[in-house]
């Protein structure tokens, strides 16, 4: 065992604090890699804060590291007092340590033991002066996965799981300690499936007991993990239980939390009586009864999609539900450093309205290439607890990207995952922060931007689809703002498109002109000078000359040249000569540019730097603009049989070009059912999602669609005619 006691003034702490109520600071405890929080304490009385974790500790061996546990108390601001490292022992899975009477119970096994057989029990004061140790195994048994320590009627109890490898025997159980800390009873339920897993023990408001159990199959099975919630007698006979199913390989931790009136709350991934479909996460109450399921809600998505893993729940004083846990956004694909988690924390009342719902996320250090390790690191709160005055404080930690180590400024003797706690008032929002869904900690209050930027850009576009039978096809190229981050001290906007949804443009807005992100070669591209009168310059990749090159962009701001768009107003229209542009054959490239909206032609960039390139598509002109609450559509100035919606579908055979205008999908958002207006009973469909997964395919028919077993997301719907043509369109399932 080592003790550090820890100078305020010496501190290995990353912070960023926000005065004395909420603050987000970060730790480097011991001289081990990676830290994990297993459990928070709070100290009323004294206004500390303790925290039981583990990491992996070095060996005498180089380049040798163990598991060890850790226990560490800190000021009500956050400032790291003491911490002290046991060596000999490992952390167990969940809530390992509790105070009682003023003493902290930490239980943690012997990593001494290779077969995982015996654990210590700690008992410390307050100071973390070590009072008692107590040793103890379970017979026969293998293996024992200890879950954590309750204290219930004044009584100690430990719960987990027991294994038998010889016979392959596993079972839960839940076993009260005398006052001279011997296993005095012990209860046992045996696993359905070849493994059990038992979790938060605790008392109900009828004066028994119930725990939640998890049974799985061996590794590799093909079986679903099956849960149950029981309700037993302190003698440990079953008095009721609810059992649902999920997910194959759903492997998150299970929590279970009961109010003052019985009720049962706890989180899944499939709905727990309906089965399928699987979702993003999903919160439930279950009725004291254990028969009737209240509700249950699935957290927010977004455009392109989540998934949640929820760590944690609690019950706050005043009967609300709070979860915390990590989510991880689908607006990246997998192998892209952006490809996080991201800790949340989600508040809801008893009937199930979701009150307020924070993702926060912390950024990379500025001089790592956001491109190359990310805008973000990976994060998340396993651990939440209420403070007196309705204040939450949630424990985690941070890890960067692990290429971060090749960089050459990077310190690698700083550790790249780091304890991490929260503390958000009863709101869940940080002073000195935005307190918006996404809370970019350190952003701070940002300031009005000299103009607002658009959200969404709707373009036609035609492409050639070598694999179908109608040769070039046409429809909307959406492009939408999808999610902000800093980059130094400039708001960044993240664009998605639907053609190409796992790739991502990055804009910012400084003044009236508009940058565009062309890659660690090029840099920031000045795309748009709104107030430039004569010319400007624009610097791109030339593949002629296999290098950066400058662009000369001339501009003409003749008042007659203008368009009335819409509430807006009559708004001028920049006419852009592009001299040194790139192009194969080097003549001028013309734009014009919307003051405040963009290109009207082509797509939002310039199309600098094409060289010999003949993309398969053309982007065409700009349909539809979107900002907050402003929309326009720019046919609208056109003839009425000109007119066409902003996600109307368009299909071309050679030279002839028939607009959809009677193709109608409603309504869009959908709830249950789509209706398909004017299309062949015959015509085939298949639905697909966001990243052209197969999720529901058949024929029209009535025209009505059955959807309930799509999750709210973005699909595409296909439809093809017995003549081979077919037409895509995109709706949302909320």
């Amino acid at each position: 065992m080592r003790t550090i006691i820890v100078a305020i003034s010496m501190l290995g702490i990353y912070m960023l604090s926000y005065g004395q109520n909420t603050w987000s600071k970060e730790y480097d405890l011991g001289d081990g890699r990676k830290n994990f929080i297993r459990n928070i304490i709070v100290d009323k009385p004294n206004d500390k804060i303790y925290l039981s974790s583990w990491q992996f500790c070095p060996t005498k061996e180089a380049n040798t590291f163990l598991e060890c546990s850790i226990i560490s108390n800190y000021s009500k601001i956050g400032d790291l007092i003491m911490e002290v490292v046991y060596d000999s022992t490992a952390g167990v899975e969940n809530g390992n340590s509790i105070m009682i009477e003023g003493e902290l119970n930490h239980i943690s096994i012997l990593n001494t033991d290779s077969l995982g057989k015996y654990y210590q029990l700690i008992i410390t004061d307050k100071e973390l002066k070590e009072r008692t140790i107590r040793i103890f195994n379970f017979g026969d048994y293998s293996y024992c996965i200890m879950s954590g320590i309750r204290k219930i009627k004044e009584e100690k109890y430990i719960y987990g799981t027991l294994i038998n490898y010889s016979t392959n025997k596993s079972e839960a159980f839940f076993a009260k300690l005398d006052d001279s800390l011997n296993v005095e009873i012990i209860h046992r339920y045996p696993a359905r499936q070849l493994n059990v897993e038992m979790n938060d023990l605790q008392a109900t408001p009828d004066g028994n007991l119930a725990f939640i159990l998890k049974q799985k199959g061996p590794a590799g099975s093909t079986s679903n993990p099956g849960f149950e919630i029981y309700k037993v007698n302190y003698e440990g006979s079953v008095l009721d239980s609810f059992v649902f199913n999920e997910g194959f390989g759903l492997d998150w931790p299970f929590n279970l939390t009961i109010d003052s009136d019985g009720n049962y709350y706890f989180y899944s991934d499939k709905h727990p009586i309906e089965g399928f479909p699987p979702s993003i996460g999903r919160m439930n109450k279950l009725n004291k009864d254990m028969k009737t399921l209240e509700w249950s809600v699935i957290l927010p998505n977004s455009t392109y999609g989540r998934n949640y893993r929820i760590e944690e729940s609690l019950l706050a004083r005043n009967g609300d539900i709070i979860i915390c846990g990590s989510m991880q956004d689908f607006l990246t694909f997998e192998n892209s450093p952006d490809h996080v988690h991201t800790g949340f924390i989600t508040r809801f009342d008893q009937d199930g309205n979701i009150l307020w719902h924070h993702l926060f996320k912390m950024p990379n250090d500025e001089y790592l290439p956001q491109s190359e390790y990310g805008r973000y690191r990976f994060s998340r709160l396993t651990k939440i607890v209420e403070l007196e005055d309705g204040s939450l404080l949630a424990g985690g930690n941070h890890a960067y990207h692990w290429t971060v180590y090749d960089h050459p400024d990077f310190d690698d003797t700083k550790e790249t995952n780091l304890l991490w706690l929260l503390k958000v008032d009863v709101n869940g929002c940080l002073e000195g922060e935005e307190c918006d869904e996404v809370i970019e900690i350190g952003r701070g209050i940002q300031s009005d931007p000299v103009f607002e930027i658009g959200t969404k850009w709707t373009f036609d576009f035609e492409w050639y689809d070598p694999f179908s039978h109608s040769g070039l096809l046409s429809g909307p190229y959406e492009i939408a703002v999808a999610d902000t981050f800093r980059r130094n001290d400039s708001l960044v906007y993240v664009l998605k498109n639907n053609i190409y949804p796992n790739t991502e443009d990055w804009m910012y807005q400084e003044n009236e002109q508009i940058y565009l992100w062309m890659g660690e070669q090029v840099g920031w591209q000045l795309t748009y000078d709104f107030d430039a009168n004569v010319s400007y310059e624009s610097t791109f990749y030339n593949p002629r000359s296999h290098g950066l090159d400058t662009a000369i962009v001339e501009v003409n701001t003749d008042p007659s040249i203008n368009l009335l768009f819409g509430d807006r107003g009559i708004q001028p229209i920049q006419e852009l000569t592009i001299e040194n542009n790139g192009t194969y054959d080097d003549m001028p490239v013309t734009a014009d540019i919307l003051y405040h909206c963009g290109n009207l032609y082509g797509g939002i960039s310039l199309g600098l730097g094409l060289g010999l390139a003949d993309p398969p598509y053309i982007i065409g002109k700009l349909r539809c603009f979107e900002q907050s609450e402003f929309s326009f559509n720019f046919t609208s100035n056109l003839a009425p049989e000109d007119f066409i919606a902003c996600d109307s579908v368009t299909y071309i055979s050679g030279t002839e070009d028939k607009i959809l205008s009677t193709f109608k999908i409603y309504p869009n958002p959908a709830g249950d059912f789509i209706t398909i207006d004017n299309v062949s009973p015959q015509t085939h469909y298949t639905i697909t999602d966001y990243l052209g997964r197969l999720m529901q395919q058949g024929t029209i028919g009535s025209g009505s669609i059955d959807i309930q077993t799509l999750t709210s997301n973005v699909y595409f719907i296909r439809l093809q005619d017995t003549a081979h043509k077919f037409w895509v369109a995109k709706f949302v399932k909320e």
